[in-house]
């Protein structure tokens, strides 16, 4: 793979977002899996979108990409990618936009992997999709790739099987797959989820590097709030489908304004505090997608919920007294409390 020649702008949007609805139609009625959602990154950044399952991450990841099965499935709102309005493009043009422009990386690269077919088989594949290269050359592209990924011994692991590779070293391989293209956008969506600690570091430090060699716009989904503060420029909170908070890392996670966003922050363990301290968690879970609470969504297990909270529901508004982009969905934000995520292991071991 090689460094993209284009420079990126640091002022240039690479995704734009505007009051984007994502809904199927199911035998209850119309499930709104993400609601009236809006934001804007640049390029060349990277993005984590958080939340509990269920949030409406997964969901709006593959809506970005419009890589979401089309019956029952309705989409309002606009997607502006580097100026590519997405709500709009055929299948002839998705698949274009798939080829030039955009790849993801599932969460488990076991079943998303063909199991019948070799590594090498599958890579090149991609690259005869993507790319107009002759057969020897692709052959010499496998290799290079998979020597890329960091898979050891990559002329013999590129005649295995999916089954026959360790759990890191298929995820290695789906980001080999996903990345032979030399996509502009990249979405890692949960990438380290069933890998341990040490593979997982590995593969964040591995798509930290080739978002930066490649100049890629990276949107990782995650759960692990420690993963999102170690490689991501900008966060976005999601809860019951619905934006509830928006901003660089540094800002959401050091000053949460959302009770939300503090009680996700307070269910992490951190290094600062004693061995005895016992994790918190969030009461109750998350409301049923077709009787949602009138007001706002995450009142039924808000410490700060107030009578105005019930009744009526929270617009995503920016603190004006901030020069950088800092948006939350809340009457009542809580006070700027330096919460500092401490990461786990993995900055250690980075550190050391």
């Amino acid at each position: 793979m090689k460094k993209t020649s284009k420079q990126i702008e640091p002022n240039e949007n690479a995704l734009t977002v505007n009051n984007l609805s994502v809904s199927f139609k199911t035998e209850r009625g119309l499930l709104k899996a993400v609601d009236s959602v809006s934001f804007t990154i640049p390029k060349g950044s990277v993005l984590g979108i958080v939340g509990e399952s269920g949030s409406g991450k997964t969901v709006l990841c593959r809506t970005l990409i419009r890589l979401l099965p089309e019956s029952n499935l309705n989409i309002e709102g606009s997607i502006d990618l580097f100026g590519i309005n997405v709500t709009e493009l055929r299948k002839r043009q998705l698949r274009q936009l798939y080829k030039n422009v955009a790849s993801i990386i599932f969460q488990d690269p076991l079943t998303a992997l063909n199991p019948v077919m070799k590594v090498k088989h599958q890579i090149a594949e991609s690259l005869k999709l993507h790319t107009e290269t002759s057969r020897s050359q692709r052959k010499q592209e496998v290799i290079d790739i998979l020597e890329l990924v960091g898979i050891p011994d990559p002329q013999i692991k590129a005649n295995c099987y999916p089954h026959q590779l360790s759990g890191g070293q298929r995820q290695r391989v789906m980001i080999a797959c996903a990345i032979a293209s030399s996509p502009t956008l990249l979405i890692a969506d949960e990438p380290t989820t069933a890998l341990d600690t040490t593979i997982q570091l590995q593969i964040l430090q591995l798509l930290k590097s080739l978002q930066k060699l490649n100049q890629m716009t990276l949107i990782l989904v995650s759960h692990d709030l420690g993963v999102v503060n170690y490689i991501c420029d900008y966060v976005a909170v999601m809860y019951a489908g619905k934006l509830v908070e928006f901003g660089k890392t540094s800002d959401v996670l050091d000053h949460p304004y959302m009770p939300y966003t503090k009680a996700l922050l307070d269910c992490m363990p951190s290094l600062s505090k004693p061995k005895s301290h016992k994790l918190q968690s969030i009461p109750n879970s998350m409301p049923d997608p077709f009787s949602l609470p009138l007001g706002c969504r995450f009142a039924p297990r808000c410490t700060y919920v107030q009578s105005r909270c019930v009744i009526e529901s929270p617009k995503l508004i920016s603190d004006s007294s901030e020069a950088n982009i800092h948006e939350y969905a809340c009457f009542f934000p809580i006070k700027p409390i330096v919460s500092k995520v401490a990461l786990t292991s993995q900055t250690d071991n980075e550190n050391t």
